[in-house]
This record gives structure tokens, C-alpha cells and sequence, in this order.
């Protein structure tokens, strides 16, 4: 068994003839790649012109004598998408940037007794499901920031706007991320099968298909949690947003409150009714009226507003 990573004419007509199984790993390949693939080991011309679009979803293609799936792992960074196409002769995976987690495959494989053939299969279908890992782990601790700066905004100390779009931004790409792990974990019980039926490749004795499929399923569920814990974070970013909000109408209702009977008071003696004018002109009359009057309203009124909100909280 061979593991290439590059494409060349000569090695893989020479594979091809001695039917030496062999796994081409193809970093950001061009179009003359996918034309050796076809002049030298029957890769599909149909498969050659779908496999460098690196956007497509997660999907299970059977062409004349060999399977291809597009399947996504990922990093820290995101999501890689992988073309795997299996033959009984060959495994060609194409990414369009690096991709760890095939790197380090490749190692563990090329170290250890040579593998049947399904198991490669499986095995690069299992390292790209681990890969999920590496994408989930930072997840908790950023939705822990988030609910944070929620509560920094109800404090004053974080803009709502910022921790929004930082929620919804984080929001879409898990949503991405859910719908491609669903679609993989729904068609790897058709790709065992597919597999199964192709002519020459040699089957595995272990599970190694089974055990994509359980990953999957717990990433799916794993996505899903963490969209839910952030739909929680937006929800209490909106009631931040509220609390703050009505502190803020809380003390300009107490100052329109301690103000009102003042207004009422000075609006009442400033009018110049005839009566006012010619009754209440001393200096006595303005400390009364105009002084202590005022004064004493003011004080109830914010001594009554103390005691609600006591009461209130």
C-alpha cells in the first residue's frame, strides 16, 4: 500500500497496473491534477469537473466504478471541505487548503502494518469526524465570554451592539456548522453500503464506519446545545439591554417626580391674578410660599420616591 501526495503520471499508471492499492492526499489541486487522475487511474470525467468546488454540501455520488463524498472536517479556524473518492484500486482525498488531520493520518497509517483497505477508507472518514473536536472545544468558553458581556452591558462597561453581533456572528456559523454535520450523519449508512458493493475493495474487520457515524451524532448534538446556549445569551443581552433601560427611566421619572409639584407651586403663584398681587407681597409671604412651601414639597415628594423603590426592592 502507497501514500502519495502528489500526482504524478508515471507512479500512478505503475500503481494502476501492479493493482497496488494506494492513498492520493492532494492539497488546493488544479485542473491538470484532476486530468492525470483521468488519463491514468479512470477517475470520472464527471467526478474531475465537480472536484474542485470546495462549496459544495456534504453529499454520497456513485460514479461507474467508484464512490465520491464530500465530506467536511475541521479546525479552529473553521471548516475544510474534503472530496473522498474510493475505488477498489485507489482513495483520492482533495481539499482545497491544508488540512491536519489527514496530515497526521497519514503518518499513523504509513508507521503501522498496512490496513485493509475499507479500513483507510473509514480511517479518513474517522479523523475528519475527530477533527470536530478542535472546532467544539473553544466554543464553551466563547459563549461563556459572551454571556459575560451581557451582563457587562446591563453594568455600562460593554456595548450592546458589539456583544450582539458578536452573539449572531458566532450564531451563523455554528448553524453552518449543524447543517453539515446533520447531512454527514445521514448518509454514512448509505456510504457503508455503497462501499460495501464496490468491486476489489478489500473489507474491514473493524467498525470504523460505525464509529464515524457515532461522532457525527455527537457533534450534531454538541452544535445543537451551543446554539441553544447562545439563543439563552441573546435573551439575556436583551434583558440587560431592558434593565439598563429602565434604571434609566426609573431616575428620570424620580426627577420629573420631585419636580412636578414644584412646577405646579411656582406655576400656580406666578400668575398675576389680582387677588396674588395685592394679598401676598411681603417678605414673610415669599419665605412661606415661595421658600418653605417649595421646599417642603420637595423633600416629601423625594422621601415618598425612597420609600417605593425601598419597598419595590
Amino acid at each position: 500500500m502507497q501514500w502519495l501526495t502528489e500526482a504524478r503520471s508515471e507512479e500512478l499508471r505503475r500503481l494502476k497496473a501492479a493493482h497496488e492499492f494506494f492513498w492520493l492526499d492532494l492539497t488546493a489541486p488544479s485542473p491538470d491534477d484532476c486530468k492525470v487522475l483521468v488519463d491514468t487511474i479512470g477517475f470520472d470525467p464527471e467526478a474531475a469537473e465537480r472536484a474542485l468546488a470546495f462549496d459544495r454540501v456534504p453529499q454520497l455520488r456513485r460514479y461507474s466504478d467508484h464512490v465520491g463524498l464530500v465530506f467536511y472536517g475541521a479546525q479552529a479556524d473553521g471548516l475544510v471541505g474534503v472530496h473522498v473518492y474510493v475505488s477498489g484500486d485507489w482513495v483520492v482525498t482533495l481539499h482545497d487548503r491544508p488540512c491536519p488531520a489527514l496530515d497526521i493520518l497519514r503518518g499513523d497509517l504509513s508507521h503501522g502494518p498496512p490496513p485493509a483497505e475499507e479500513s483507510v477508507v473509514g480511517s479518513v472518514l474517522d479523523a475528519l469526524a475527530d477533527s470536530f473536536d478542535d472546532f467544539i472545544d473553544p466554543i464553551d468558553k466563547r459563549i461563556e465570554r459572551h454571556e459575560q458581556a451581557a451582563i457587562e452591558v446591563e453594568e455600562g462597561r460593554a456595548s450592546a451592539v458589539e456583544v450582539r453581533r458578536e452573539i449572531l456572528e458566532s450564531r451563523s456559523r455554528l448553524l453552518r456548522s449543524l447543517r453539515i454535520a446533520r447531512r454527514q450523519r445521514d448518509y454514512i449508512d448509505r456510504a457503508v453500503t455503497d462501499l460495501a458493493s464496490l468491486p476489489g475493495l478489500q473489507p474491514s474487520q473493524h467498525h470504523e464506519m460505525s464509529d464515524v457515524a457515532t461522532q457525527m451524532i455527537r457533534v450534531t448534538d454538541t452544535v445543537e446545545g451551543a446554539i441553544d446556549r447562545l439563543a439563552a445569551a441573546l435573551d439575556l443581552l436583551n434583558a440587560s439591554v431592558s434593565n439598563r433601560m429602565n434604571a434609566v427611566m426609573e431616575r428620570l421619572t424620580v426627577v420629573a417626580t420631585i419636580f412636578l409639584p414644584l412646577t405646579a407651586g411656582t406655576g400656580f403663584f406666578g400668575m398675576n391674578f389680582a387677588w396674588l398681587v395685592r394679598h401676598i407681597d411681603s417678605f414673610g409671604a415669599f419665605l412661606v410660599f415661595g421658600v418653605l412651601l417649595l421646599v417642603a414639597s420637595g423633600v416629601g415628594t423625594w422621601i415618598w420616591v425612597r420609600n417605593r423603590l425601598e419597598e419595590s426592592t
